[in-house]
């Protein structure tokens, strides 16, 4: 699966806009101010490339295609996982849930803390609604990874 974390940044990110990978004391920092351990495939992907950003090619390929999926527009820093989960609790997010990125609407991507499938939830922020999308990070990413248009 590791792999389909370097197709999916090599395919979907500007390479002259790629940030700094996380380090492993900011990552600690985070699940300890959320009281939550992130899931693995999520930590190495964040260790590995860092919080990336994608382009609106991804975007448009979903939309020009009519392919079933919500797009990612970017991933957390460390920092905005502690932010950005403790803010939407607070409108609607469950309190078991852990934002780690967001689609291009502002809606979450999300893990439920403490379960061990490790499994992807979206959370719409319109309607307040979760959704399991039963998918674990790497098999959720390599969805994204493997797009063609």
């Amino acid at each position: 699966m590791a792999d389909d974390y370097q197709l999916f940044v090599d395919r979907w990110t500007h390479p002259d806009e790629r940030p700094v990978p996380s380090t492993p004391a900011s990552l600690d920092q985070a699940q300890e101010e959320i009281g939550a351990e992130l899931p693995s495939e999520l930590r190495d992907f964040l260790l590995r490339f860092g919080p990336v950003h994608t382009t609106i090619e991804l975007l448009n390929l979903i939309i020009d295609e009519f392919i079933d999926l919500s797009d990612v527009s970017g991933f957390h820093t460390p920092e905005e996982i502690v932010s950005q989960t403790v803010g939407w609790r607070a409108r609607g997010l469950p309190v078991t849930h852990v934002a780690f990125a967001r689609d291009s609407q502002g809606n979450l991507f999300c893990f439920e803390a403490g379960e061990r499938d490790e499994q992807v939830w979206f959370f719409d922020h319109d309607f307040n609604e979760t959704e399991c999308l039963d998918l674990s990070f790497s098999r959720w990413i390599s969805r994204y990874a493997h797009l063609r248009g």
